[in-house]
């Protein structure tokens, strides 16, 4: 699953929390970024304590911790009394008291949150959403950052993902390691039967190099 891909599931499931209601209506998302989280180190401020990898949006997440940063510019409109006026003059009333009236404004704000979520490889779970404080936001996500660590949730799930990831490069390698061979003995001349895949494949491999003449043999 790529960040993009988890992003967007969890924006979905995101929605039908309970904490969504906090978030005003008509809010506007600004910024949003996606970290990975290993460890905490409490010696440093704001976000560096957190300590881990930002995701791109193509790159393929692998299990562990995650926190999706988002933050938000809201709107709300508040009620607020205010003199009247004729032209320059405040009115007053027979006693010479102002007269208020009540008007809406409309005032802005910035919102931000962290959704943490656990990733098993395959499947994905929201563990935490955190509505942030303005300064010192970091050390909100600490205490569930240490749950998630010590419990290591869905670790049967993962144990699973990995081995079949050691499954899969470890065929790679071979491949890569046979492809390396057989253009090792085609630059030096040697006459070697290879396998029919390697021989097909060395067919298009011939574009990485030149004329054997004009470069040193590899042994």
């Amino acid at each position: 699953m790529t960040a993009e891909e988890a992003i967007a599931l969890i924006t979905e499931q995101g929605v039908n929390h309970e904490r969504t209601k906090l978030l005003s209506p008509g809010a506007q998302l600004i910024g949003q970024w996606l970290k990975s989280i290993t460890a905490i180190d409490k010696s440093q401020a704001g976000g560096f304590s957190l300590i881990g990898e930002f995701a791109t949006k193509k790159q393929k997440l692998e299990p562990g911790l995650f926190f999706l940063y988002s933050r938000f510019l809201c709107r709300k409109n508040e009620k607020k009394r205010t003199f009247t006026y004729d032209g320059k003059k405040i009115l007053t009333d027979e006693e010479g008291v102002p007269i208020l009236k009540e008007i809406e404004q409309a005032t802005t704000y910035f919102d931000s949150r962290a959704i943490l979520f656990d990733f098993d490889g395959e499947n994905l779970e929201i563990t935490n959403y955190i509505w942030l404080p303005t300064y010192q936001w970091a050390e909100k996500l600490w205490q569930p950052v240490e749950y998630w660590i010590d419990c290591q949730p869905r670790m049967e799930a993962k144990i699973d993902y990995w081995e079949a990831e050691v499954a899969t490069r470890k065929v790679a390698l071979e491949q890569a390691q046979e492809r390396l061979k057989a253009l090792k003995h085609q630059y030096s001349g040697a006459n070697e039967e290879l396998a029919p895949e390697i021989s097909e494949w060395l067919q298009t491999a011939a574009v990485l190099g030149g004329k054997k003449s004009n470069r040193r043999a590899i042994a």
